[in-house]
Order: C-alpha cells, then structure tokens, then sequence
C-alpha cells in the first residue's frame, strides 16, 4: 500500500499543473477501455503471410521496429503473424482502428509505456502479445491518430516512470496506467496536432524506407563479396580457408589505471553502447578494476549470448567492459574492418550458433570461436572490398544522420504542441 500511496501523492502534484485554456485533464482509465492481450511466446511468430493471418504484436515489436508512434497496416511490411497452429485462447479481444497496443515492459525508463495506434486495419485479425496492455477509447474524447501521443505528453512520460516498477526491466501495471493523469486537447485541436505529426511522419517513414534499401543493397554486396561470389576487377586468386583462431588473437587487458573510463556494454542491435545512455543506470559496480580494458579495432562478445549476436567490433578509442566478455583483436593476415563485416553474414552467424555448448544457454567461449572456418582473400583484396563497404557505410551514416536530426525535431514539436506551448486551430 506504501507504493500506491506514492504513487497517488505524485499524481496529486500532477494534477496542480495548469492546462491551456480550453483543454481538460482527466485518467487514463476514464478514458480508455482495457482489453485482453495474449502471452504468446516469440516462437509462435514470423513474417511469412499465410492468408489467413492473424497479427501478434509483442512489447519488442513496439519498442525496436516501429519508428512511428501510429502502425499502419497499409503500409508496414514487418509486423509479425501468428503461426497458424496455435489456438488463439477465446478470451483474447481482436483489435480495431484507433486502438492502442502498449508495451508494459522496458529496459530502461525512456521506453517505460511505449505505445502505438492501429491504423487501417481494413478487417485484417491483430491482437496484442506478450508483455501489451491493449486499450480502446471509452468515450470518443480522443481523436484518431491522436491517441498514441497521450502518453509522450512530457509530464505523463514522468508519471509513468514514477509509476513503474522493477530494477533491470520496468514494468508498468494496468492499475497504475489506469491512474495516470492526462490533459485533453479539444477534439478539434488534437485532430489539428494529428494533421501536423502525420505529414512529419511521412518525412520520416519516406527517409526510413531509403535508409532500409541502402542497407539492404549492402547486405546483398556483403553477400556477394565477402562469399568470393562477386570478385571486383584486377583479383583472380584464389582465397585461403583459414580458422578465426589462425586470424585472431585473444587477450585479457585489465582495468588497473583508467578508474574514469568509460564503461560499454555490448548489445545485439547496436554493438558496442555506453551503458550510461543505455541503461537508466551505470550498471558497473564502483570497483573497475576488474574491468578491461578495449581499444578501437578490437572485439569483444557475450559468450553467453553469442546466439543472439552480441559480438561488436570496438570503433571508439578506449574504454572498458565487464570481465565476462571474451576480448580478442586481429593479426596481420586480417583486416579488423574485413572480419567485421564476415561476421556479420548469416553463414557466419550460423556456424558461430552451431559451435557453441550447452543446455538451456548456450556458451561460446573463446576456443571453440577459434575452430569456426572462414575464407578470406589476399589483403589487397580485402582492402578493395573494405573500400567498397565503407563508402556504403558512408552512405548509410549520413542517411542515419538525417533521420536523426528529424526524428529530433519531431521531439520539439510534440513538446510544444503536446503541452499547449504552441495552438492550433483545426483547419477544414
């Protein structure tokens, strides 16, 4: 009860804050319906249409693939299908335009309520998956494309994180979303705010869908030249089968001096990350010096979770990283930029999962990544096709940069908007 009771205080000081004229406050649970999601394990989904498909969105789904804060069914190509052997349980509710799908779990604060509104769903089957809240507007008091933004209002994404609960993973409960102070535009006005973030979203997805065909256009050069499928011009020899122990070194370099460095975790979306912006907390313990140390050009991976893919190569100057990892650089016969892209391929991928040990988890440690063959080219060769990976690297970076600044800029504008700082008035 000492939680709640926080919790409720909070709330209270919430409700103090002075809305615009003519916007309202109320709770979230006055204002949307709660229905029922299902807990259906990620195995039971893909991307494969069947025809008779039915949509399954997890809290993953919500906080790494959508880049919007509406899915349009119209439109997104990557929204996952239940396999069809599996026996939807009779008290899941189907899901309709204008509903919210809403993440109850989050690794760190930021994402703590994440949600998305349905669009065009044109009588396609979606129900919410594992670790959703799923809600539908109880009264007509929000406005389409609209809804999802209740909850980026910058003081409800506060109360939110008050709300949550948890040390690793936060967790936001029904009860505690339902209790959640929100201010309420007019219906005209939040239609109006809808028009604007919309033709912002257009911006954004159009950017997007040229930054997934620049990648996907490098994916396939990898492909074809990491493979020796496609030889660029001047290169007939032949390439030398090798094991990544014949091509990289392991080392253990701890933390003795560099008390201030920066601490790095490595993930299996975006490799190497601080973990002061990754986590709501510096995970580290206050004691480093058991920590090692990792220098630009090396790599470093889980062996835990090398099936998921946390291997990264190391782009920064310094920093240090906790004792589990397995820490090991390139010789001489191997461009560290070369062997970064080889084990990006799936193939290599593949063999990594394969030659790991063990039951539940799974675990890879150092000599039995050593025994896992590769082909590589002759190091001019290999310089060549770096040259031609890097200027598709080049390309790809300055389109991140753009959808950055963007994305960034939207921000601004739901801050100004979303709090009143800036009316508009509905334009027929």
């Amino acid at each position: 009860m000492k939680k709640k009771t926080q919790i409720n205080q909070r709330e209270q000081r919430f409700k103090t804050l002075d809305v615009p004229v003519g916007w309202s406050i109320s709770e979230f649970g006055k204002e949307f319906t709660f229905l029922r999601s299902a807990q259906i394990p990620r195995e039971f989904l893909s991307l494969k249409e069947s025809g008779k498909d039915v949509y399954c969105l997890h809290y993953g789904d919500i906080h790494a693939t959508y880049t919007n804060e509406l899915l349009d069914f119209d439109t997104e190509v990557r929204i996952p299908i239940l396999h069809p052997s599996y026996q939807i349980p009779p008290t899941v509710d189907f899901l309709a335009d204008g509903d919210l799908i809403i993440a109850d779990a989050s690794e760190d604060y930021e994402g703590v309520a994440e949600s998305i509104e349905l669009q065009n769903l044109k009588g396609k089957k979606a129900i919410g998956g594992l670790h959703t809240i799923v809600v539908r507007d109880a009264k007509g008091n929000t406005a389409p494309g609209f809804r999802a933004y209740l909850l980026k209002h910058p003081y409800v994404k506060r109360a939110l994180q008050r709300a949550a609960n948890g040390l690793s993973v936060y967790g936001i409960s029904r009860s505690n979303l339902a209790a959640i102070t929100i201010p309420l535009p007019s219906l005209n006005e939040q239609k109006s705010i809808a028009s604007i973030f919309s033709t912002w979203d257009k911006a954004i997805e159009s950017l997007q869908h040229l930054l997934d065909q620049k990648e996907l256009r490098k994916k396939a050069l990898m492909q074809k030249l990491l493979t020796g499928k496609k030889r660029l011009p001047g290169f007939t020899e032949e390439w030398k089968a090798v094991r990544l122990g014949d091509v990289t070194k392991k080392f253990s370099r701890r933390n003795r001096e560099l008390r201030d460095a920066k601490v790095y975790s490595v993930t299996n979306t975006n490799g190497f990350v601080l973990q002061s912006e990754h986590f709501e907390r510096v995970v580290a313990g206050e004691d480093l010096s058991n920590y090692k140390i990792i220098k630009k050009r090396e790599f470093a991976y889980n062996p835990a979770r090398i099936n998921v893919g946390s291997i990264a190569y190391f782009e920064d100057e310094i920093g240090i990283i906790s004792s589990l990892y397995v820490c090991f650089s390139t010789t001489k016969e191997i461009l560290d930029y070369f062997l970064a892209q080889i084990l990006k391929l799936d193939r290599t991928k593949h063999r990594i999962g394969s030659h790991g040990e063990g039951g539940v988890r799974i675990y890879l440690w150092y000599e039995l990544f050593a025994k896992i063959k590769i082909a590589i080219p002759s190091l001019p060769e290999q310089r060549a096709i770096a040259n031609v990976l890097t200027a598709a690297d080049r390309e790809i970076s300055l389109l991140k940069q753009k959808l950055f600044v963007l994305r960034e800029q939207k921000k601004g504008l739901m801050q100004k908007l979303l709090t009143g700082e800036i009316r508009v008035r509905r334009v027929n």
